[in-house]
């Protein structure tokens, strides 16, 4: 309802503004006949044109629900957007955006040769010249084809390996599971031997576990040390029983021999 009740104001609008238009347009009629006497335009055509003028601006308005300036929506629509004024800068960017539909001729956008020699005189002083961007080019496609057949060649001689890495992996999968039961077992292990300590049920966070377990580790460890103590002092002895066995066992012509080499101090 709203809609349509904007839309009966703006034909009312668009009514007042012809009738306006009218007067305006007999008073240029008559301008007209009296300036170029040989000329046969009627009121009737000039208002008509000046209420078609009026009926497209009206409409384009309508049309234009977004409320961009005109610029912007037919730019939007891919209609040519005309520049106020056309320099060489200005064509060659129409013909860029436009291409044919432009109606440039492109023979004219082309530089001169005093500004090719500018252009190309710029290049060298400023830029790196063409054949040496060429190679450099060159050398850089050359290294990306190199480093891809590398990479290849490795990722072939990690595929003959893969088979191996899967079993490698597995098995430490396999002894980090076994490692964390472990772990597991033994403090299950100490919570029982803490409940039987203690005569109840105790947790792993409760100090008095954390320094049962402290105690226990601090025994173990003196342990260990005492009992390779003990491993060192047995195998010395038995390097010692051995040593003197093999004494025993040697013949005398050898021993004889070794008094006889040996001299005299």
């Amino acid at each position: 309802m709203a809609n349509i009740t904007f839309l009966r104001w703006r034909a009312q609008v668009a009514l007042l503004r012809f009738q306006s238009l009218r007067g305006s347009s007999r008073s240029v009629s008559t301008a007209v006949e009296n300036n170029k006497p040989g000329e046969h335009d009627s009121d009737i055509d000039i208002e008509q044109y000046w209420a078609e003028e009026e009926e497209k601006k009206y409409l384009e308005q309508i049309r234009n629900v977004s409320g961009l300036p005109l610029k912007y929506h037919e730019q939007l629509h891919g209609k040519i957007v005309e520049p106020p004024f056309k320099d060489l800068q200005r064509r060659q960017k129409m013909y860029m955006t436009y291409g044919s539909r432009s109606g440039e001729d492109p023979r004219l956008l082309w530089p001169s040769m005093e500004e090719i020699a500018r252009m190309q005189d710029e290049e060298m002083e400023l830029e790196v010249p063409l054949m040496e961007k060429i190679q450099i080019m060159r050398q850089e496609k050359d290294d990306s084809l190199r480093a891809r057949t590398e990479r290849q060649k490795q990722v072939e001689k990690n595929m003959v390996q893969m088979k191996k890495w899967i079993t490698e992996y597995h098995r430490k999968v396999a002894d980090t599971e076994l490692e964390v039961q472990k772990k597991k077992e033994k403090k299950e292990a100490l919570l029982d031997e803490a409940r039987e300590h203690f005569g109840y049920r105790i947790k792993a966070n409760d100090p008095k576990f954390q320094q049962m377990v402290e105690e226990k580790e601090e025994r173990e460890r003196k342990e260990a040390k005492e009992q390779k103590k003990k491993d060192k002092a047995r195998k010395l002895a038995e390097r010692l029983k051995q040593d003197v066995l093999a004494m025993k066992i040697t013949p005398k012509s050898e021993t004889a021999s070794l008094k006889k080499e040996t001299p005299l101090q």
